[in-house]
């Protein structure tokens, strides 16, 4: 009896020990499935938003910065990033660009119904000239292609 009992056992351990890797595996690949839809997703918005607000200045007259390095170089100008980038919640990460001059400041970002938002902040003698331009664009996430059970 107690060999039926030990064999019982070790055959319960060995489905349990499949069971869970196989679970670990499926969970595995799940989650770089999901990183790499989100990736193409969040790859197809920047493209969206900077498609909208092409302008040759843009690429010739500006630079691509992170907040981090320029808040090493310049605060003033740092602060001014900070106070352009009012992004709501849902919106995609901003996208920063700094004239060759320091003497402007453009921040890009999707909102989440799709809205392409360019602020832009010009240096005046006075301090800062602030505009925006808010566009309509591709949304983010395709409702009609959601499935539900």
């Amino acid at each position: 009896m107690f060999k039926d009992i030990k064999k019982y056992l070790l055959v319960s351990v060995a489905i349990m020990l499949l069971v869970g890797v196989t679970a670990s595996v499926s969970y595995a690949k799940s989650v770089s499935v999901g990183k790499a839809k989100t990736d193409i997703l969040l790859k197809d918005a920047k493209e969206d938003i900077l498609k909208t607000f092409a302008q040759k200045n843009i690429i010739t007259d500006y630079k691509l910065v992170q907040l981090v390095d320029v808040d090493k170089t310049d605060k003033k100008v740092a602060e001014e990033f900070d106070n352009l980038d009012q992004s709501p919640i849902g919106s995609t990460e901003s996208i920063f660009y700094l004239k060759n001059d320091s003497s402007a400041l453009i921040v890009l970002y999707k909102e989440s119904d799709g809205t392409n938002v360019m602020k832009y902040a010009e240096k005046t003698k006075d301090g800062w000239k602030e505009s925006e331009s808010r566009k309509p664009g591709k949304p983010i996430l395709d409702f009609d292609k959601i499935e539900t059970e």
